[in-house]
């Protein structure tokens, strides 16, 4: 009997059907794959991996579809809701190590991922496809190459170009697959340093709120494996800006992560800052408002010129965190008063950067320089190995705070939109 009905599936499956019926096709057969597979892990799971290679190769997206969803559940990576039952079951029964190994033993079972990849013409197939390459090591080239002899620098390029103008859906795949290609570099001290600052960029870039939560998260462990590596990168042969852009990066990127909206990603955040300004292994665990004292501190980043020093303070405190202000057009005095309470909400944080940053600049200026902060901060700003790097982690903040630096005079803000932390820091500095 399950003889017949194996004979019945591979026939339905992978013959040649001539049918003139067409509506529903696609889903009988995808459904018929699902069930090959419930009975081949009851009955002959020796043979699951066969019919896993066999099916990426299928003319059916749907059926191609199947195997995707599959090989996500054997990787614990398949998180859709209302699975059905076929899923479930197979989630219950695989033995997913032992499958995994015997497709691993494989050639054809990446080549076949790669051929749809490269092939198929459906954004669900697309997207599942490369997560699951993306799950296995070292596939970056194969997924860039499309056969062809490339670089490292080429494979960093073209990731690196996805994650910027890829589709939102798979941001976050093409940015893990960089950072894991990047974290393999790094452990073997063959990270390209044409393309170290391009990398810093986009790990920045992905790090604020206007990413979601996954994406964020890709950023997280990459800084967790990959800190004081990144810290410890020799610069030689960079230019002065290029340097300081560096470090202005990596430390924009701790600081966004630590005023994040997850409890956990401002934890592990927090855990990376004590990675860094400790030699030793700690075992006890630092909230994130006391790792925002020591990130403050600069300790780890080999900090020595007192110009640059104060540099790094400006970019912390006028760091554009990109938050949203929504403001209600609503001429009720109940919602202004609404959106008044949200705007201090998500400014509060940021002005408690400020305030510390400009406490630390007036230190500075007075202890080493002796003179007023407002002359020392002019000298940076006209300095071209500072301004360019802090307008544009800036950006706007940095605008008012020009503008209104130059006045030369206490500054109230009163503009609605406009971030408070600009006026406070302004009035710190003229003091």
């Amino acid at each position: 009997m399950l003889s017949h009905l194996e004979r019945y599936l591979q026939q339905l499956i992978f013959g040649q059907n001539t049918s003139a019926i067409t509506s529903g096709k696609d889903v009988c057969l995808a459904n018929a794959a699902y069930l090959y597979f419930v009975i081949l892990n009851e009955y002959k799971p020796e043979d699951v991996s066969k019919m896993i290679i066999k099916t990426l190769s299928h003319d059916s997206y749907e059926v191609v579809l199947t195997v995707l969803n599959y090989l996500l559940i054997l990787y614990d990576k398949f998180d859709e809701e209302n699975q059905s039952k076929f899923l479930l079951h197979l989630c219950e029964k695989s033995d997913k190590i032992a499958i995994l190994k015997d497709l691993r033993k494989d050639e054809e079972y990446l080549q076949n991922l790669c051929s749809v990849l490269k092939n198929n013409t459906y954004l669900e197939c697309i997207q599942k496809t490369f997560k699951v390459l993306s799950l296995e090591d070292g596939t970056q080239r194969m997924i860039i190459a499309n056969g062809r002899q490339i670089s490292d620098d080429e494979v960093i390029s073209a990731l690196v170009n996805h994650v910027e103008t890829g589709h939102e859906n798979v941001t976050y795949i093409y940015l893990d697959s960089l950072l894991k290609f990047v974290h393999e570099k790094l452990k073997s001290s063959s990270l390209s340093k044409d393309k170290v600052l391009d990398i810093i960029r986009v790990v920045y870039s992905c790090s604020s709120s206007e990413n979601n939560d996954g994406i964020r998260e890709v950023v997280v462990q990459f800084l967790e494996r990959n800190i004081k590596d990144l810290i410890a990168f020799k610069l030689d042969g960079f230019s002065a800006e290029e340097k300081f852009e560096y470090k202005s990066t990596i430390l924009s990127t701790l600081v966004t992560l630590l005023e994040d909206d997850s409890d956990t990603l401002r934890q592990k955040t927090s855990d990376i800052v004590t990675k860094i300004s400790s030699n030793e292994d700690l075992t006890s665990t630092v909230i994130p408002s006391k790792s925002a004292e020591i990130l403050m501190e600069l300790e780890g980043f080999n900090v020595t010129n007192v110009e640059e020093k104060i540099a790094l303070y400006l970019v912390l405190a006028l760091l554009d965190f990109k938050s949203e202000v929504c403001m209600s057009d609503d001429g009720n005095e109940e919602c202004r008063v609404f959106d008044q309470n949200e705007r201090y909400n998500i400014f509060l944080e940021e002005t408690i950067w400020t305030n510390g940053c400009a406490e630390k600049i007036i230190n500075i200026c007075t202890e080493t320089f002796g003179k007023e902060a407002k002359d020392i901060v002019r000298n940076i700003l006209n300095n071209s190995v500072y301004r360019n790097v802090i307008e544009n982690l800036c950006n706007f903040n940095f605008t008012k705070f020009e503008e209104f630096f130059e006045k030369n005079d206490f500054v109230e803000v009163k503009d609605d939109l406009l971030n408070p932390k600009i006026g406070l820091f302004v009035n710190r500095l003229l003091k």
